[in-house]
């Protein structure tokens, strides 16, 4: 072998180990597609949101020593076309996708976000403020607009934010659009009658808020979990994988794409919690019980305890592979 050959091997041999570098740590040769779906995600626009998720990319794959790619959606569709043409490894999804779909897409929660310490959010039901509305009865028959479909949906909307005080699909006529703020501005150009959105937003993040009214205030809520599709990812990677996110909140503009949804940490699953979850979106408005004295002439705020007679914990099955 002469000398020329010798340098451009020694030159292949440092090229090729350049490339399985990252940040300095060797990476495995599987890569992990991440996917985050959160219609309440208020990202100022895609470069914004895009630009968050290649810095958890960064970290990600620096901290589990293998490639991870980030994948955004802002739409379901998009998202579910998404993972029935690709495997991913692990995504954050909304909280009625998480229900509506873990078992058949074999997705197992492994982690929750934090607020202020606690696992769960509220929404806030939204009127134009010249509409001058007092009660959720005025709205019967006015379009709600809201970003999820189907019977998970109407439940989360009946049992969830409405507090079993009626059942959405009958009361409302309901209007599909992409995301929250989607909602919000149908609202705000008289497309749309009532909004809901994530009550931390609001507070925090609602440029439009002097021409909106809270009308109601949701129950809490359990938050979307971080879930892995166990037939997708290699055991090996799901404990650094829950290090990572528990220290991500101290790893700079990896924690970026969390900060639209205001969450400010990461801790082990509540299990009761989800299993109660699953409850209320999985069974229909009419299967809880009404207090009969409400009318429609009330114009303060229910509160409500659902009951489901035949309701038998045991049968759930969200964490019946952990």
């Amino acid at each position: 072998m002469n000398k020329t050959e010798t340098l451009s091997r020694l030159y292949a041999v440092i090229v090729i180990a350049c490339l399985l570098s990252f940040s300095g740590t060797a990476l495995s040769a599987d890569t992990l597609d991440f996917v985050f779906y959160q219609p309440d995600a208020s990202f100022k626009d895609n470069v914004e949101a895009v630009t968050a998720i290649r810095s958890l990319e960064k970290y990600l794959s620096s901290e589990l020593k293998v490639t991870v790619k980030g994948n955004f959606f802002q739409k379901e569709t998009d998202m579910r076309n998404f993972i029935q043409s690709s495997k991913a490894a692990f995504v954050f999804v909304d909280i009625r996708y998480f229900i509506e779909h873990y078992k058949t897409e074999k997705m197992r929660p492994i982690m929750v976000p934090t607020r202020n310490g606690g696992q769960y959010t509220q929404s806030v039901v939204l009127v134009r403020k010249e509409a001058a509305i007092k009660s959720i009865f005025e709205l019967k028959g006015k379009v709600l607009a809201t970003n999820g479909r189907g019977t998970v949906n109407n439940n989360y909307l009946s049992n969830l934010i409405f507090e079993s005080l009626l059942d959405a699909s009958q009361f409302f006529t309901i209007r599909v659009v992409d995301t929250s703020n989607s909602a919000v501005m149908a609202v705000s150009y008289k497309e749309a009658d009532v909004a809901i959105i994530d009550k931390a937003l609001y507070d925090s993040n609602f440029p439009q808020k002097a021409d909106f009214a809270v009308l109601f205030t949701s129950t809490e809520i359990m938050m979307p979990p971080l879930c892995i599709y166990e037939d997708n990812i290699k055991p090996e990677y799901i404990e650094p994988l829950k290090r990572a996110f528990k220290g991500i909140t101290k790893a700079g503009t990896a924690n970026d794409f969390l900060r639209p949804l205001a969450i400010d940490g990461w801790s082990d699953i509540d299990q009761a919690a989800y299993r109660d979850t699953e409850r209320l979106l999985t069974n229909s408005p009419g299967s809880f019980v009404k207090d009969p004295i409400i009318i429609e002439k009330e114009t303060t705020q229910q509160k409500m305890e659902p009951v489901v007679p035949d309701y038998k914990p045991e049968e759930l099955q969200v964490f019946a592979q952990s």
